[in-house]
């Protein structure tokens, strides 16, 4: 984008710098109160500094006041993530909901993620958050593991995808490991036998996935889920939960895409099973059906897309 316009970006401290791009930091807080409802009056606040043509946000937006055009990106709903949570992290989601309904009808433009968050919100666009996939490895010998990504507990359900695999050693009485890429701080609630990493760059986690067997995605909710689409871009099999996001992938999709998705724990164990039975290799209709879905989300969300909205929100 910094190629095509005068970019400024307004996000947290300790952002990347880039050529060409001016970057306004606001200070990281560590609680939540801070974090959802006093960021974004300090956003509002650097925006108004600010002489722009559009405003492009991506959350956090809900204090603003500007007479400029906003385009807002919905990432998923936060009622959905409140149903997959408990306590305050469900009442947060709920008054979260609220602002982001706020949002929605201040916008100029909406963009949705997929056709949950177009549906909730009533976005004009599905834009999917897809910027720069890694380039494709090619593999000649996968290593018999799966790679999870994400956290122990919660609505990514760490528990399960480490379940999976110990039934997958159980019944076909072989070696297969689980890597999880996930904060440090979920490190300990893991099995020894489970290789947890944490601050890989995304070229590593690309490689990790690649030279796989599969991506465990057990997800109570995903608005989109981008590991996926990741694992997908370089042909590793997916085995994932019914969510909006995987909904939405196998809407659009071949039949053929090498992406199931289960409506229960005890179907889940299974696909699992069957997967690593057939083996790491994916046929040449898996690999098209994975290639054509990945092509079609890049597609919809291109450079040249978004700047078509952004003019169309000038006028």
């Amino acid at each position: 984008m910094k190629e095509l316009v005068d970019l400024t970006v307004v996000t947290l401290s300790g952002a990347q710098q880039m050529d060409g791009v001016s970057i306004v930091e606001l200070p990281r807080h560590k609680t939540r109160l801070a974090r959802f409802y006093i960021l974004p009056i300090l956003a509002r606040n650097a925006v108004a500094n600010l002489s722009a043509d559009v405003i492009h946000a991506h959350g956090d937006d809900w204090a603003l006041k500007s007479n400029t055009p906003v385009v807002r990106s919905f990432y998923g709903s936060s009622w959905s993530e409140a149903v997959s949570s408990t306590g305050l992290r469900k009442l947060n989601h709920v008054v979260l909901y609220g602002l982001e309904k706020v949002s929605s009808k201040r916008a100029t433009a909406s963009l949705a993620i997929a056709p949950e968050s177009r549906d909730a919100f009533g976005c004009e666009y599905v834009v999917p958050p897809i910027v720069d996939l890694p380039e494709r490895t090619e593999v000649v010998n996968r290593v018999p593991r799966a790679v999870f990504i994400g956290s122990h507990q919660g609505r990514k359900r760490g528990w399960l995808a480490e379940k999976a695999v110990a039934e997958v050693r159980r019944r076909l009485d072989r070696t297969f490991e689980l890597w999880v890429v996930g904060p440090q701080s979920d490190a300990e609630s893991w099995a020894p036998d489970v290789r947890h990493c944490s601050g890989m760059s995304d070229e590593d986690v690309a490689e990790l996935i690649s030279t796989s067997w599969l991506l465990l995605a057990p997800s109570l909710y995903e608005g989109f889920g981008i590991p996926t689409v990741e694992a997908l871009n370089q042909r590793t099999a997916v085995v994932a939960s019914w969510n909006p996001g995987n909904r939405y992938f196998r809407n659009l999709a071949h039949p053929d895409v090498p992406l199931v998705c289960t409506a229960s724990d005890e179907d889940y164990l299974e696909a699992v099973v069957d997967r690593v039975r057939s083996g790491p290799a994916l046929s040449d209709a898996e690999s098209w059906a994975a290639d054509d879905l990945v092509q079609q989300l890049k597609d919809a969300s291109s450079t040249g897309r978004l700047l078509e909205i952004y003019g169309r929100a000038r006028r």
